[in-house]
């Protein structure tokens, strides 16, 4: 289960060991709040050993819908798998998960 925690304007949210379609749901509903209430929010990514195509569409979704609301997405600690499919993906310079 993913819990969420506010610190100041930002929601951290500590991610997932797999991120996938079988949970993608579950982290967008759990991010609904924090995008409501225009607050930046920092995905721990760590942990993460698993993601696919799925989670990577919402995490570019969800930073352009923050962005559109002059808010960040922050991509802390991003584990090597994680930076490795959105690398593979083309994606990494977009999410600002550059080398």
């Amino acid at each position: 289960m993913l819990e969420k925690q506010k610190m100041g304007n930002t929601f951290n949210v500590p991610c997932p060991e797999m991120m996938g379609i079988n949970n993608v749901d579950e982290i967008k509903n759990l991010l609904t709040e924090a995008i409501d209430s225009h607050s930046d929010i920092a995905l721990q990514l760590a942990s993460v050993n698993k993601i696919d195509t799925t989670a990577v569409q919402l995490l570019i979704a969800l930073k352009q819908k923050l962005e559109s609301q002059n808010n960040r997405l922050i991509l802390s600690e991003p584990s090597e798998q994680v930076l490795k499919v959105v690398k593979l993906l083309g994606v990494n310079t977009l999410l600002g998960l550059v080398d």
